[in-house]
């Protein structure tokens, strides 16, 4: 559906290179930083803008609410992940806590106030 649309994505990303090469007809326009994409969206100035799931989700509940919908989901294979030094002691009480709150529905919780649906 983005064949022939002006999308905004952020330069420097995975997609990018993904809408290079899955959407060649797309054409991009790049910004330094994702707000001033949605700003593009947000005066009509692009067709869409493509960008990390959890974002574009909190943006739509947040500022864009009411003003600009999430259509779809790009699965490019790309995942999430908390990144320590090599030995961190943190590692484990960062496992332990991820555990805690996703058994005790916590996570969940979160999950929807920040991006209005349930993970």
């Amino acid at each position: 559906d983005l064949d022939g649309k002006t999308v905004a994505v952020k330069i420097g990303t995975a997609t990018v290179d993904f809408l290079k090469a899955q959407v060649p007809g797309a054409k991009l326009t790049l910004f330094p930083n994702i707000d001033n994409a949605y700003l593009e969206l947000a005066t009509g100035r692009v067709d869409a803008v493509v960008h990390d799931a959890p974002n574009v989700e909190y943006y739509s509940n947040t500022v864009g609410k009411g003003r600009v919908k999430v259509v779809a989901s790009i699965k490019s294979g790309d995942y999430y992940g908390i990144a320590f030094p090599k030995g961190s002691p943190l590692v484990a009480d960062v496992n332990k806590a991820l555990a805690k709150i996703k058994s005790n529905g916590n996570y969940n919780a979160i999950y929807s106030k920040w991006f209005g649906k349930a993970p």
